[in-house]
């Protein structure tokens, strides 16, 4: 009932489109918020509107479209609240991929570097990770479409996930302090002060920071630098110097 209330006042986080190539004049109350939302009769490839939303209710990390393309890297940055770090988002997704596509995130115990790991300090009672990320391979099955045929390969997959760690400003840590549920405040929450918003930016910065220092990465680094070193070869060793000429 609240659901169906809700579409008849067109009160929803989405956005209803035209579809490409359809020509059926701008969205209404009734069509399609009527139409297609409530009697359901939308929601088709040849759909006169699409409904555009943030993909939260499906996917919260936006990894599902990248799997479906079969992406040689999938980089998430996982930033839902989550102040039991449950990963609810990142399980949630790892089942869809597997039963859609048949390809499996294989994620075992480099879970558990991101989870709290205890007190270590300041502030009291605070709970750090030992890492910001980890990384994962993607097993991907043969697959057979539209007369093409996919080869099985391996793919990387990183995961940045927002939490508290020690590399963090005092400035932050005293936040913490003040605020105990940073980093996992409520997202009804849009309008930060400055320290709210200097608190996140400074979080956001360490965790790259702490990927990028592990992986030998600097600030004259590219992105294809770090897809180099995520497919290379473990430990990511520089290659050796070529034997002089002559």
């Amino acid at each position: 009932m609240i659901s169906t209330v809700m579409m008849l006042f067109n009160l929803r986080l989405g956005l209803w489109i035209g579809a490409p190539g359809a020509s059926r004049g701008t969205p209404n109350y009734f069509s399609p918020g009527l139409k297609y939302g409530v009697f359901r009769s939308g929601y088709q490839r040849d759909s006169d509107f699409l409904e555009l939303s943030d993909g939260g209710h499906f996917d919260n990390l936006g990894a599902y479209e990248l799997i479906r393309r079969r992406c040689d890297v999938v980089i998430v940055l996982d930033s839902e609240e989550d102040p039991s770090t449950a990963m609810s988002a990142l399980a949630s997704v790892c089942q869809r991929v597997r039963e859609d596509f048949g390809v499996i995130i294989k994620i075992e115990a480099e879970a558990d570097t991101i989870a709290p790991a205890g007190d270590m300090g300041y502030p009291a009672g605070a709970k750090f990770a030992k890492k910001s990320y980890f990384v994962a391979s993607i097993d991907y099955p043969a697959e057979h479409r539209a007369g093409i045929a996919d080869q099985a390969k391996t793919g990387t997959f990183v995961y940045l996930k927002s939490g508290m760690i020690k590399q963090l400003s005092f400035s932050t840590k005293g936040y913490k302090a003040k605020y105990p549920d940073f980093p996992n405040q409520s997202t009804v929450d849009q309008f930060f002060d400055s320290a709210q918003f200097e608190a996140y930016r400074d979080l956001g910065w360490s965790s790259v920071e702490m990927m990028a220092s592990a992986f030998g990465l600097d600030a004259a680094a590219t992105a294809d630098d770090f897809v180099r070193r995520l497919t290379g070869a473990p430990p990511f060793a520089a290659p050796a110097p070529s034997a002089p000429a002559g």
